[in-house]
This record gives structure tokens, sequence and C-alpha cells, in this order.
């Protein structure tokens, strides 16, 4: 067990009401949790892979709680200021609500993506109906920027979220101001949400390259 997945598992306490995301970080600390000496944990996901991850291991999922002690996921992209990108799952708006349901969001994330500001290499994505799509488009126009719809890789179509909604990566404009960026989309009817998380971590468990692992706090 990696100390960052010991350091995870060190602040669950038994009788908690916890979050898992998704990713193999979360795998990991699920395994922990099922091989651990915890108690009366009641377990959501906004993953369905981990939901059936923590079936598998008899760990007691419910999920209806609309609060909870712990949250934990991963992201793309965590800057020293604790705003993230959790763009790649395209899983964002569950995490987004679990993240906003929780006293204390926890990140798990290896030092490479732990950076001084976002950089053009994580997209921004918007979740969408169809009938937003020329207006994401037009906002990316307006910053000389791209959005593309994600391919889906099991089948010849667009990725599309469990509620049947488009995934659209929108590359982050050079020099541009990425929280006034993603406003821009959030405003726009028929967008559901962005990959962007402000104001919402409290704490990061971040991996070093040798393994250690450092607890970081948001202090403001």
């Amino acid at each position: 067990m990696s100390k960052q997945i010991q350091a995870a598992l060190a602040m669950i306490h038994s009788g908690m009401a916890i979050s898992l995301g998704g990713g193999n970080h979360i795998k990991q600390l699920a395994e922990a949790i099922a091989s651990s000496t915890l108690t009366d944990l009641r377990i959501c996901s906004p993953s369905e892979a981990t939901v059936a991850t923590c079936r598998t291991l008899s760990l007691t999922v419910d999920q209806s709680l609309t609060a909870t002690d712990l949250a934990f996921d991963g992201c793309d992209q965590v800057t020293a200021q604790f705003d993230a990108l959790k763009s790649g799952g395209a899983i964002f708006t569950y995490e987004k609500r679990n993240a906003m349901l929780t006293k204390q969001f926890v990140l798990l994330v290896g030092a490479e993506r732990y950076v001084p500001e976002f950089d053009r290499q994580v997209p921004l994505t918007v979740e969408a109906l169809d009938v937003a799509i020329p207006l994401v488009q037009q906002v990316a126009d307006v910053f000389h920027t791209t959005a593309t719809l994600r391919d889906a890789s099991n089948y010849m179509g667009l990725t599309r979220t469990r509620d049947g909604n488009v995934v659209i990566d929108v590359t982050l404009p050079e020099g541009a101001d990425v929280f006034d960026f993603a406003h821009r989309f959030e405003q726009l009817p028929g967008v559901v949400a962005t990959s962007l998380f402000s104001g919402l971590v409290h704490t990061i468990l971040l991996e070093t390259a040798d393994g250690d692992v450092q607890q970081l706090e948001r202090t403001h």
C-alpha cells in the first residue's frame, strides 16, 4: 500500500459517510478500506465503476447519501491555489455534486499533476445537451480556440454521459482567465457543468516522485 493511500485511509474513521470518486488511486483506496478494521461505513460514488468495485469488495454502498464526512477523488491538474480540472473521466457533474455535499474534499494526485497554473495540456471539458453544441462552439470561436466533441472509444459515435449528454473538450486559450472562460460556458442554456473545480478542494494528498506523501491544506 502506498503512503498516499495510507494517508487517505488514516483520515477515515468508523461510522463515517464517504464519497469515493473514480480512477486507479480511488480503486486502491477502496481495496484498502475493505482490508481495514473500519466498520459501519456508508459509501457513495459519482463513478459507476467505483460503485461496482465497492460492491465486489462487499462495502456498504448508499447512493442516496446527500451529505458526507469526506470525499476522495483524483484530477487531471490541480494548482497551488487548490483549483482543479477534472476533465478526462467525463463524470465531473456528479463529482462536483459530491464535492459540494461533503465536509472535506480530498484530492489524491501525483506531483506531476500539481502545477503553478493550468496549462493547455488539459482541456476545459463541458457536459451539454445536444442543443447547446453550437452555443459552446460560438464561445470557443470568440476566444479563438477549439471545441471538440469527444468521440467514443467503443463504438462509432460520440462519448455521452450516463444522462445522454455530449462531452466537449475546449482547449484553454493562451493567456485567458480560466475562471471567466468557464463561467461563459456555464451560463449557456443547455450546458450542465464544466470540469473546473474552483473553491471546492480542501486537502491535497500529494505523492512525490520518491513515493512520499505531503498533505496540503487550503488556508483560504
